[in-house]
């Protein structure tokens, strides 16, 4: 190792969640062990980071902007095939969520399992709440006046913890009867569901209340 090892932020960030992903386990992933991937000293890691956890919160934002990233492109092979309608692009990004989280377990121990000690900076922040406001957005863009912001926001987020609760399951071994395919037309089934719920629901509170004014 050198100690004039040239070395930025961004490979510190990438290197530890290439780590994480080869063990599968923060726990075995040292600030000597990013060092000697990088080829440096594990005290010039100190000019760039203040301590790991900080490196954590930032391996933390990598990820997710590679999850997003890979959620956002298209593909011919969606498994399983979605028939065109207006809610097909959210159900889209949930099926590439679930695909990318389990083809990546350690990550996503890492990202929703594991508690993240210290503070994340500014700009870990601002990724870290995108990811479930892309989710809000796109919600926004099919639904229209149909719903109330604070309904969107509220089906965003029992879509998603739908969705987390399904990976976690898969992951954790207790979906074993059912195969990938499978599950993943499950999760689009319900979560098309949960959709149209919530617009039934949005028709039913209009009609009611245009009935009551022509009263």
């Amino acid at each position: 190792m050198t100690e004039s090892k040239q070395i930025s932020r961004e490979m510190i960030t990438e290197t530890a969640a290439l780590l994480i992903e080869e063990t599968g386990d923060r726990k075995s992933v040292t600030l000597r062990e990013i060092a000697k991937r990088l080829g440096c000293a594990h005290t010039n890691l100190y000019n760039y980071y203040g301590s790991l956890n900080e490196i954590w919160w930032d391996a933390a934002a990598w990820i997710l902007m590679r999850m997003m990233a890979e959620t956002r492109e298209e593909t011919a092979s969606d498994v399983p095939p979605l028939p065109e309608s207006p809610e097909r692009d959210v159900l889209c990004v949930f099926l590439k969520f679930f695909d990318f989280s389990v083809d990546h377990p350690g990550w996503y121990r890492f990202l929703w399992l594991e508690k993240q000690e210290g503070t994340p900076s500014p700009e870990a922040v601002r990724i870290l709440s995108g990811a479930t406001e892309s989710t809000f957005t796109a919600l926004s863009k099919i639904a229209g006046d149909s719903l109330a912001p604070d309904r969107i926001r509220q089906l965003s987020d029992i879509m998603f913890c739908y969705t987390y609760g399904e990976i976690t399951s898969w992951i954790h071994n207790r979906r074993s009867h059912e195969s990938r395919d499978e599950m993943k037309q499950r999760l689009a089934d319900n979560l098309k569901l949960l959709y149209s719920l919530f617009m039934k629901e949005s028709i039913f509170e209009q009609h009611t209340h245009e009935e009551m004014q022509e009263e």
